[in-house]
């Protein structure tokens, strides 16, 4: 991703004028992080603002797919497999963390049922 974007972190926070950076970026605030893609010339070419609102990082498909979609807008040297790697990975780390979810459920259930069986006995 360095090829077409430099990175700045602001935390409005701790840094001066901070908060007025992200009201000049940002139209609809809500959520941490939240970043834009901005062009050389200081227009917005992208933000996390999904249709769900802010993606921050981008987790869930749909928040995956607009992040996607923003690299697309503000790239330049970007190949479009450099792309979808960005995408495979992202998609890798969401179905890595359902397989861990699904698992803790299971578990879970399975916990409860011993439960439920040893005071029924």
């Amino acid at each position: 991703m360095s090829l077409d974007f430099v990175m700045l972190k602001i935390d409005q926070d701790r840094m001066t004028h901070g908060k007025d950076l992200y009201a000049r970026y940002c139209e609809k605030p809500g959520g941490i992080p939240w970043f834009a893609f901005v062009s050389g010339d200081d227009k917005v070419v992208a933000t996390s603002d999904g249709p769900k609102g802010n993606v921050g990082h981008p987790y869930k498909p749909e928040e995956i797919a607009h992040f996607v979609t923003m690299l697309e807008a503000g790239k330049k040297r970007l190949t479009p497999e450099q792309i979808a790697f960005v995408k495979e990975k992202l998609m890798a780390d969401y179905e890595i963390g359902e397989a861990k979810a699904k698992a803790a459920r299971e578990a879970r259930e399975k916990a409860a049922k011993e439960k439920q069986q040893g005071k029924g006995g």
